[in-house]
């Protein structure tokens, strides 16, 4: 049927609508309606709208890229490490392993469309594979990749139906570690390397306000800041709720409009759950303003929306990423900042202008 787009709240000015999978690309005719619809609207509107997409690169087509390209589409995508680490679980339809087929797209799309992919593929790891993690960052640098997004396995989807095992106390040890062992080797080497949350979480710790980071926010951005539509039209708070939604299903795109949806207090349930100053443990915590909790993601792990304060992976998480920050901000404050785009041309502009020896890097400062 043809897109069409309703109302949106009048002090959004700008609007991302991300597709997601699945692979988005199997279903482009609908991409593209939405797309089209929503560029109609931003012409009426004043606003701004941008657009990305989330693929395993499998599918796409040529004419597909172009599109991608004449709309200022960006695409994300998952890779997962060396060969065997990523076909452990990346499969293609025919059950074997993918890497070769999605290392062979990456190449030919950043020369047919330079710029078009994310400069961080999306890297998701277990119990296992968490491990291997300098492993796994030595293979990004080697085939020149700067930057990339760890991403711990959560319990949704496939992984929730088959009770995968994850351990996160452990996770947070492998990871951390892995984190250290980048700084080391960019020292080394010379070469700047950072990963993704680490970079949203020294921009938030800079920043006047939280940054527009959906899953790490005060309260979190369910609702407040996205809304995911299904693949039916079933409307939902978040990404995370797509395999719980018998939760957490808001209605249908059928028969609810923008201002039944925000009428409603349920509609806004775990954006509330999510708020740090509930809890007395939470108003006291020196990580408050930064933390960002997922009430849905810990209604899939215990069976309660609620977090509660010390348990909640993504408390834990905060936590640990702070202390560690922090700890580097102190000891380390040159390695640390290189980690955020840009900084080392920052870092040669300024000492330029007040006289000094421009650096090659951040690091020779």
């Amino acid at each position: 049927k043809e897109a069409r787009i309703t109302s949106v709240p009048d002090n959004a000015p700008q609007i991302m609508i991300e597709f997601q999978g699945g692979e988005p690309f199997l279903n482009f005719i609908g991409m593209q309606a939405v797309v089209e619809a929503a560029k109609k609207g931003a012409e009426v509107s004043g606003k701004q709208v941008d657009f990305s997409v989330v693929s395993n690169l499998l599918a796409v087509k040529p004419e597909q890229l172009d599109y991608c390209r004449d709309n200022k589409i960006s695409v994300s995508y998952s890779l997962s490490g060396p060969r065997d680490i990523h076909d452990h679980h990346r499969k293609n339809r025919a059950g074997r392993g993918s890497f070769d087929q999605v290392m062979k797209r990456i190449t030919q799309i950043n020369q047919s469309h330079p710029g078009l992919l994310s400069s961080s593929p999306l890297c998701v790891v277990d119990s296992e594979t968490s491990r291997r993690l300098p492993e796994i960052i030595d293979f990004f640098d080697k085939v020149g990749f700067r930057s990339v997004a760890i991403l711990r396995l959560r319990r949704l989807g496939k992984a929730r139906r088959d009770s995968l095992a994850f351990d996160f106390q452990e996770y947070l040890q492998y990871y951390f570690a892995a984190l250290d062992y980048m700084l080391d080797k960019a020292q080394r080497t010379g070469r700047d390397f950072s990963e993704r949350m680490i970079r949203v979480g020294i921009a938030k710790l800079f920043s006047e306000t939280d940054v527009g980071f959906v899953d790490w926010r005060n309260p979190c951005g369910d609702f407040g800041m996205t809304i995911t539509y299904d693949f039916d039209g079933t409307i939902l708070p978040s990404d995370e709720a797509r395999s719980l939604r018998e939760r957490f299903a808001l209605g249908n795109v059928a028969n609810t409009d923008y201002q039944t949806l925000v009428a409603q207090p349920r509609s806004f349930e775990t954006m509330t759950l999510s708020l740090r100053d509930r809890d007395a443990i939470c108003r006291e915590c020196a990580y408050n303003p930064f933390c960002g909790v997922a009430p849905i993601l810990d209604f899939a792990r215990t069976g309660s929306a609620i977090p509660v304060p010390g348990e909640s992976e993504e408390c834990l998480f905060t936590i640990a990423a702070y202390d560690w920050i922090v700890t580097k901000l102190v000891r380390d404050p040159v390695s640390l900042v290189a980690m955020l785009p840009g900084a080392s041309k920052w870092a040669q502009q300024t000492l330029g202008e007040q006289g000094g020896n421009s650096p090659t890097s951040v690091r020779s400062a």
